[in-house]
This record gives C-alpha cells, sequence and structure tokens, in this order.
C-alpha cells in the first residue's frame, strides 16, 4: 500500500521495489523526533514552535529494505540541548543492517 510502489508493475526490476532511501531516513528522523519529544514531555521540557529536521550527517547505506520487510529503527540521543537534539542510530530490514546515521541534528526554533 505504500505511495511508492502504486504504479510500478508486477515486472518491475527487483531494484525497482527497493525502499527509498529519502523514506527511510525521514522515518528514522520521525522515530527520533517521537523519543526526543516523548522525554521532553515527560519532564515537561517541550518548548513552543515547530519541529525541523536541519542536518544529517555520515550517512552509510548498505541495502534497501522491500516489501514485506519489516524496517527497524533503532535511535539514540547523543546530545540534548535546549531546543535542539543530536541523535545517531541504525537501520534494520528484518536482520540486516542497511543504513547507519552517524548524527541527526533536530531543532524546535522559537516561534516568531
Amino acid at each position: 500500500t505504500e505511495f511508492c510502489y502504486g504504479r510500478l508493475p508486477g515486472s518491475a526490476p527487483p531494484q525497482a521495489w527497493e525502499y527509498p532511501v529519502t523514506l527511510m531516513l525521514e522515518s528514522f528522523v520521525q522515530t527520533g523526533a517521537f523519543l526526543w519529544l516523548s522525554s521532553l514531555d515527560q519532564a515537561d521540557e517541550r518548548p513552543p514552535g515547530t519541529l525541523l529536521l536541519t542536518v544529517l550527517r555520515d550517512v552509510v547505506v548498505h541495502g534497501a529494505g522491500r516489501p514485506g520487510e519489516l524496517i527497524r529503527h533503532t535511535v539514540r540521543i547523543l546530545r540534548r540541548m535546549p531546543g535542539t537534539v543530536i541523535l545517531t542510530g541504525q537501520v534494520h530490514a528484518g536482520d540486516r543492517l542497511i543504513a547507519e546515521i552517524g548524527s541527526a541534528l533536530a531543532a524546535i526554533p522559537p516561534p516568531d
């Protein structure tokens, strides 16, 4: 049911069925954002504003996920600062390591 597969014919080559790297990285950052925002909510420290991903660094893609595989993100908070977080982690498809994220920086800038 993923949009990225919606128009692929059944005869598409195997690489056409690989889960797009951009979507994999987006879901990794969403997982990290959920982790960070949950920790801020528990401590009643969540600032007002809109969460933004500002940068991804040292990303290494080893492979791809395919339809039917569970994509699992392992995210760790490296550092928390007021309104900013630095994340790191890995992405697995089943038991296969498919990506490593050296760091991802997310921030909630103060509202204007």
